[in-house]
């Protein structure tokens, strides 16, 4: 008699000790962290971690932070720590010219870049360099979010699989920075300066400069080193980039009064984030986007301060130097529409939109 309840106690025990094994395993099942959007468990309580590659320095440049930094801590706080974005800054996880590449086949899943370096593979990526695209910081952001532009852009990109989150306009008072000085039109051909893409070099070839392509990230060291006369530059940003201490002038007027950079997400990963997450991140870039267009039009109130500290010389171009350089930018609009379809519709609306003028 003793033996059977010893037997049925040892049987209870086994039972009790099954019970809690189970109920431990479906709590730690819930304890999940993720990379790249790769997790285990309750979907609601998923960690999607995520890598950006950026082509510049952790700057507060034309309002970068604010599609950055100030993103990067946002989304996490308003996602509840689900999403959490490792920033990498100054190409450290890939060159600037295999971003789009990169983000292509998710080597990484964000990227904080110039559309510009997309132009090879996506040709309306280089609508903001076009010379006298818009007139302004304003007029920039309105092109892009309200004329077709940005979205006849944003279905290409989709093409290759990558996704616009979010852009910062700034880049005010984009025009030459330089180590030499220039009297007249001619004088330009005398010039080896830092390109950014396929409409720099166009216009270049069409004025008669020798451009040089250097990543961003290698510029500072280009201009200090004298490896390039100067380099198109926003004169809002002398300071923030450091770039005031190795340029010796600036070249007024500016030929682009709205540079663009954006941030942008591989689709994959975009696709593995739940409705809400997606409408958070969504949620957190329009705000960033408008706080870098109120913070960029601040900054074009300091450009005179800028070039006082570190003693730049502003060369004012005639008014027949500006014609002559307006008239060869034409040729730079011409042949962007002839690439396809995408970009002779984009050049429709920017000559509509500055009143016909290009």
């Amino acid at each position: 008699m003793v033996k059977k309840e010893k037997k049925h106690v040892s049987l209870f025990a086994s039972f009790i000790m099954l019970s809690l094994i189970v109920i431990l395993a479906a709590c730690s099942s819930d304890k999940t962290s993720g990379d790249s959007g790769k997790s285990n468990g309750n979907d609601k309580k998923k960690v999607y971690t995520f890598n950006l590659n950026s082509v510049y320095p952790d700057t507060t440049l034309a309002g970068l932070n604010f599609i950055g930094p100030e993103f990067i801590k946002e989304v996490e706080k308003r996602s509840n720590g689900q999403i959490v974005i490792k920033p990498f800054y100054s190409n450290e996880l890939v060159p600037q010219s295999e971003i789009l590449s990169a983000l292509s086949s998710n080597t990484i899943d964000l990227g904080l870049t110039s559309p510009v370096y997309f132009g090879d593979s996506v040709p309306t990526a280089s609508t903001q360099s076009l010379p006298y695209w818009s007139k302004s910081l304003e007029h920039s952001y309105k092109l892009y979010r309200e004329t077709g532009v940005g979205e006849i852009f944003e279905k290409e990109l989709e093409e290759h699989g990558v996704k616009v989150l979010a852009y910062a306009v700034g880049g005010s008072g984009y025009g030459f920075a330089l180590n030499k000085p220039i009297k007249k039109y001619e004088d330009l051909s005398k010039l080896l300066l830092r390109s950014s893409g396929w409409a720099t070099d166009t216009w270049y070839k069409n004025i008669g400069i020798s451009g040089a392509s250097i990543p961003l990230a290698e510029t500072y060291d280009a201009l200090q080193r004298g490896v390039v006369d100067g380099t198109p530059w926003s004169f809002t940003e002398l300071e923030s980039s450091k770039y005031g201490e190795v340029v010796k002038y600036i070249v007024q007027p500016a030929f682009i009064n709205g540079g663009l950079s954006g941030l942008f997400i591989n689709k994959d990963a975009w696709n593995k984030l739940p409705e809400d997450l997606q409408k958070v991140m969504t949620e957190v870039a329009q705000e960033m986007e408008l706080k870098a267009l109120e913070t960029n039009k601040e900054k074009e109130k300091t450009i005179q301060a800028q070039v006082d500290k570190y003693n730049i010389e502003v060369i004012n171009l005639p008014e027949d130097f500006q014609k002559k350089l307006y008239d060869s930018a034409q040729v730079v609009w011409d042949e962007y529409a002839k690439l396809n379809k995408n970009t002779a519709k984009t050049v429709e609306i920017l000559r509509k939109e500055n009143g016909g003028s290009q």
